[in-house]
């Protein structure tokens, strides 16, 4: 599991260490550092996944377009070298750039990086690995691929699936693994129709949308697959299926966050962007808990949110016993002038936080306020 991000000189963070724990959530307001955190991350993961890389530090790859290394120096950096570290217990990766001036402020980045001890670093960000044919490193973006009449079929995906980092082949993901059994010891597994995957995707999606029902049809000679949804209610029949177009997009958008929260195998590492985007604050607040109870079956969750519901979602399963607070980490993003700063709230076996730093998801206490006022 990785236990720290150490950065120098990284976009907005001249210098900077993130811990990390089984479940850690990023937060704070727009443009303060919280995906500037994990692209450090997806930098050295495209990095090293690249098999036609010649030891260079990739800012512009599989999961991340950031520009040249000139785009992520710091503003106000003392010296011309960017650093990544990520530590785990027992092993550290280092990556370094170093700048030389060709005229002043006009810096010439050499790609090739330093790696220490990188062979020993069994995470599955440096070490992409594979159980039953599903990859154990599954990113996630903002952007990710909402209501669609089809989705693509991956050209490689069976071997070692990853669902896209916009979700676009979380369908074939199902097509190919939507049979295969959720252990029913598995805290992830909640009551439903069964514990295969497809079910229990089903079951959670019933938690954003009550009585939805997914149905797949594969057209692989056009390399397609569609997705349509039924609904119910308690004690009458499906209605029809309805392409995903003519359904909330809500429903298209969560769909490959569950799937790879339900999909990783243990010893695996997710992060997903904005897991809450286009769902009401009941489905936010479920999303929380499966975060919770994917990182009960060991998996290391990584999360950028925005949403106090999906924070109370994580907070009720501390209090829940679903994880300890040790297990939890939250971290509040904010500025000072070019520079971001990091607040941790600690968080005690009641769900409760040490602190609440201004514009740390507390727009609700002062709009009550406001309502208030005479």
């Amino acid at each position: 599991m990785i236990q720290n991000i150490g950065l120098l000189n990284f976009k907005c963070f001249r210098r900077a260490s993130v811990s990390l724990s089984n479940l850690t959530v990023l937060t704070g307001l727009n443009g303060m550092g919280k995906s500037s955190a994990i692209q450090a991350l997806l930098i050295v993961a495209q990095s090293i996944a690249d098999d036609s890389n010649k030891g260079r530090l990739l800012t512009k790859g599989k999961y991340i377009d950031l520009g040249t290394s000139s785009d992520i120096l710091h503003d106000n950096a003392k010296t011309n070298s960017i650093g990544i570290r990520i530590s785990g217990a027992n092993s550290r990766a280092t990556f370094k750039l170093r700048a030389k001036a060709t005229q002043k402020n006009n810096y010439v980045y050499n790609n090739n990086f330093s790696t220490l001890r990188l062979e020993t670093f069994s995470d599955p960000l440096c070490a992409p690995s594979s159980e039953n044919g599903i990859s154990k490193f599954q990113y996630l973006q903002a952007e990710r691929s909402g209501p669609r009449k089809y989705l693509p079929v991956g050209d490689d995906q069976s071997e070692s699936f990853e669902i896209g980092s916009q979700g676009e082949f979380v369908l074939h993901l199902l097509d190919i693994h939507g049979s295969s059994p959720l252990d029913l010891a598995d805290p992830r597994v909640i009551s439903g129709d069964g514990h295969r995957l497809i079910d229990q995707t089903e079951a959670w999606l019933k938690l954003v949308s009550p009585g939805v029902s997914l149905q797949l049809k594969t057209l692989y000679e056009a390399d397609l697959i569609q997705a349509g949804f039924s609904f119910s209610s308690p004690g009458s029949l499906n209605s029809r299926t309805y392409r995903a177009t003519n359904v909330g997009f809500g429903i298209s958008y969560v769909l490959p966050v569950i799937v790879a929260l339900l999909a990783t195998p243990t010893g695996g590492l997710i992060i997903i962007e904005n897991p809450e985007a286009h769902l009401h604050p009941q489905g936010q607040t479920h999303l929380g808990e499966l975060c919770a109870r994917a990182a009960k079956a060991g998996i290391q969750v990584i999360i950028e949110t925005h949403s106090d519901h999906f924070m109370d979602g994580v907070r009720i399963s501390v209090k829940d016993k679903t994880l300890t607070p040790s297990q939890v980490k939250f971290h509040y993003f904010h500025r000072q002038g070019t520079e971001t700063e990091i607040k941790s709230p600690d968080i005690d076996e009641k769900g409760k936080l040490s602190e609440w730093p201004e514009g740390f998801n507390d727009q609700h206490r002062k709009n009550a306020v406001q309502l208030l006022k005479p």
